[in-house]
Parts: structure tokens; sequence; C-alpha cells
């Protein structure tokens, strides 16, 4: 699972397929998650079937999750939810971020 799109890095270069993923999703029952993501040039950069060939990540972040929204995408009783695991509501949180990448419009999930 992973989020493509456009984006523009810091030095204004254009990633016209850029592949970001979250690295690790650390978490604190009932209080708080911490998201970090790697956003690489293109799932080729990613090279998931060749940990040896991965290029760096152009970028990477971590989102702090906590109060209403910790509550909204992380609280027991929405992952006691069969459809909802750690990993996907992460991404669903990812998703509604406009900083340091407006995540909210133009994503594909790959």
């Amino acid at each position: 699972m992973a989020i493509q799109k456009n984006i523009t890095d810091n030095y204004g270069a254009t990633h016209t397929a850029a592949y970001t993923r979250i690295r690790s999703v650390s978490f604190e029952v009932g209080i708080r998650a911490d998201i970090e993501i790697s956003v690489h040039h293109n799932a080729a950069a990613r090279s998931k079937a060749d940990a040896a060939a991965e290029k760096p990540p152009f970028m990477s972040h971590t989102f702090a999750v906590d109060g209403s929204d910790f509550a909204t995408y992380f609280a027991e009783t929405v992952l006691d939810d069969a459809s909802k695991t750690l990993l996907t509501q992460a991404y669903a949180y990812v998703k509604t971020q406009a900083t340091p990448i407006n995540f909210t419009a133009g994503t594909s999930d790959v």
C-alpha cells in the first residue's frame, strides 16, 4: 500500500509519480500515534522487490496524531472494525493532511 501523486520538492524538481509510503506507526494506546512517511521519486526508486536497489527518499516526515484526530482514526472502538487496521487508518489520516505535502487532492492508492 502507498500513495502516488505529483510532488514538487524543496528544490523545485517535480516528481510526477512520487511514491509515498508509511515507514512506521508508533502507537501509545489511547493517547497518540506517530506516523513516519518517506517519499521516493517513483515506485521504481522505492524498489519494493529488491531492498538493495532502493534509492533514498527525497523527503521524510513524521505526523503526530493526538486529540480529536487520534479519536477519529485510532481509538480502540474505531480499530475494532474488521475493515480497519492501524496501517489503513494511518494512510487515511495522511490523506487528510495539507502540509508539508498536500495529500488532500490528486492522490492515488497504489
